[in-house]
């Protein structure tokens, strides 16, 4: 859908805003939950804006695909989020490394993200009926959120997970940097431990996420641009969540029910296509619901010092 200069031009905008990000990480010691409120804000008007962008270029449908899209992303995300606050008090990483390690994880992301869009999408071109396990694999995915309440988190405490850990040089130091010299030896720090930690929850998400944004749209620019935009939301919504102390007990039961109909609808899609403002208000509703809900039974929202 987009051309070279569309996509140049995409691509630009997000350098130049990481750009000033890693500027205020230089600069900012204290980051408060407005910081990062105002901040995740920027990159909701940009994924806005990019919508609005496709709306005048191929239709209201276009649009409303990319904002479907998004939506899945970002809601899937938000799992992952309370992953990034376990792994860090695992490795015991003091609040003033977090951004740092998040900003260097989700810009790596990038690249694995797109090698594996680009791998998928291809793949079911050429082997359409993969579409059906997919589908039952969206769908047994949503079901297993209901009965184990830490789905994603088990890698991290897997076997072969910890038994790779154990086989790295670390030295037990946390001092801002990530590998350390003693003598003529190169050692990694729990701040290289808990990046690699972080790109495991990444691959693990995108297994995830990115077959069920092809249950809306096929289209390689909408399924890209949106996993980008909704990665980039990521470290903002990590402090904006952990800083405010946001406690979402239902966000399980909100995921399953998002995967369940995700699978659902990518199995029949071939026989029956529901419409994309369809999906776009399902999922919203779905999102929303679980949010308040939440926020209401166990969420205090407070302006804190977060990093």
């Amino acid at each position: 859908m987009l051309n070279l200069t569309e996509w140049i031009v995409f691509h630009s905008i997000i350098v130049t805003v990481l750009i000033v990000d890693l500027a205020l990480l230089q600069r900012m010691r204290r980051w408060t939950v407005s910081d990062s409120a105002v901040w995740m804000t920027v990159w909701v008007l940009i994924a806005v804006g990019f919508g609005y962008f496709l709306w005048t270029k191929g239709g209201g449908d276009a649009m409303i695909t990319f904002y479907t899209g998004y939506l899945i992303e970002v809601s899937l995300s938000i799992d992952n989020v309370f992953l990034f606050a376990v792994i860090f008090d695992a490795f015991r990483i003091p609040l003033e490394h977090h951004r740092r390690v998040l900003f260097i994880g989700i810009v790596s992301a990038i690249v694995l993200r797109g090698l594996f869009i680009t791998g998928l999408i291809l793949l079911l071109e050429r082997i359409s009926w993969m579409i059906y396990p997919l589908g039952v694999a969206l769908f047994y995915t949503g079901y297993r959120f209901f009965s184990q309440r830490d789905l994603r988190g088990n890698i991290l405490y897997s076997r072969p997970f910890r038994s790779i850990l154990k086989r790295l040089p670390v030295k037990d130091r946390v001092d801002g940097r990530f590998i350390v010299r003693e003598g003529s030896r190169v050692l990694g720090t729990p701040l290289l431990l808990s990046l690699v930690s972080i790109e495991v929850v990444d691959i693990i998400f995108a297994v995830d996420s990115v077959p069920a944004i092809l249950t809306v749209t096929r289209d390689f620019s909408i399924v890209y641009t949106s996993n980008i935009l909704a990665v980039f939301c990521l470290r903002s919504l990590y402090f904006l969540i952990v800083g405010s102390l946001i406690r979402l007990r239902y966000l399980n039961e909100g995921l399953s029910v998002i995967m369940m109909y995700l699978g659902v609808k990518l199995f029949i899609n071939e026989f029956f296509s529901v419409p994309p403002l369809v999906s776009l208000v399902i999922i919203g509703l779905v999102f929303v619901l679980t949010f308040m809900i939440s926020v209401f039974k166990g969420g205090d929202v407070s302006d804190r010092t977060v990093s």
